[in-house]
């Protein structure tokens, strides 16, 4: 019997959590967690110990299939590969359209542009990315420069006050809540923004902010609004990092905060505490996913 280790990142989410591949004589057994890895420190969430499952799934395809009056039959990699060259090739340009998985490399995605655009001769590619970050990536780029996360998962343990927005932290990256938890212990205040009672609600949260879907940027101005009336900013930030801050008061002043908070559904009393906690902690951390950004109003 041969065992190896094969050391490998896990797949399910961006965490970007270590493991090692528990290999015996070629097949994959089980998964150990990669204990020096920076991100997981030796720790591995349910869907990390059982990435390797799906590869021996019952229902996996081991071959390509064609259908064929009305049925798919097993064919030949040759075969199939064939078949779909001869139907590209043929196909007018403008009815040719690529869509790829936000789990290919930048190299498979340079090739992949590359396939459509040297040899099918079509600009029509898509990308599950544009709909998960067509909203996060502009607004990223335009406040701080790149639409990459902006601060280490380390640090995240370090903030006094961490803001989660649309995001139910414990069942979709559990790794990261563990940073959440190292910082409620130290004495950190976590505010989270949700309309269900999630898990993360139930056991992180210190101030729940439960608003109707989709009044998220009710809800947020209501919140600015009490910062910057009860004198709570960061002067000299503002000053040397941002612009439009004028603009910003003018607008506020126009909004009235109690109907701000009706069309939150939260009250008032709850969304100035949010306020004041976030704006006068000492060092603050805002989490945010889907369930902020993917609606219209998602850069905001």
């Amino acid at each position: 019997m041969k065992l190896e280790y094969v050391p490998a990142v896990c797949p399910y989410c961006g965490c970007g959590c270590g493991m090692h591949l528990v290999v015996v004589d070629g097949r994959i057994v089980g998964v150990e967690p990669w204990k020096e890895h920076p991100v997981n420190e030796g720790k591995n969430c349910p869907k990390g110990r059982n990435a390797f499952q799906f590869l021996y799934a019952e229902g996996r395809l081991e071959k390509p299939l064609i259908r064929e009056n009305g049925a798919f039959k097993e064919v030949s990699w040759q075969e199939a590969l064939g078949t779909v060259a001869e139907t590209l090739a043929a196909a007018d340009p403008g009815s040719v359209g690529i869509i790829n998985s936000g789990k290919l490399t930048n190299e498979e995605l340079y090739l992949l542009q590359k396939l459509a655009r040297c040899a099918l001769k079509t600009n029509n590619m898509d990308n599950c990315s544009r709909f998960c970050h067509s909203t996060t990536v502009p607004a990223l780029v335009s406040t701080v420069g790149s639409g990459v996360m902006t601060t280490a998962q380390t640090n995240i343990e370090k903030a006094d006050c961490i803001l989660v927005a649309g995001l139910n932290l414990k069942e979709t990256y559990p790794l990261i809540a563990r940073r959440v938890i190292r910082a409620r212990q130290r004495g950190a205040k976590v505010i989270v923004v949700d309309p269900r009672r999630t898990v993360t609600v139930e056991s992180l949260a210190d101030i729940h902010l439960q608003l109707e879907p989709g009044t998220d940027v009710a809800l947020f101005n209501a919140m600015l609004k009490t910062i910057l009336e009860e004198g709570l900013q960061d002067e000299a930030f503002i000053e040397s990092r941002t612009s439009g801050i004028e603009e910003l008061r003018t607008f506020l002043g126009a909004q009235a905060i109690e109907e701000l908070t009706e069309r939150a559904g939260v009250p008032l009393d709850a969304i100035q505490e949010a306020a004041r906690t976030y704006a006068q902690a000492k060092t603050g951390c805002i989490l945010y996913n889907a369930g902020v950004a993917q609606h219209a109003s998602g850069i905001g």
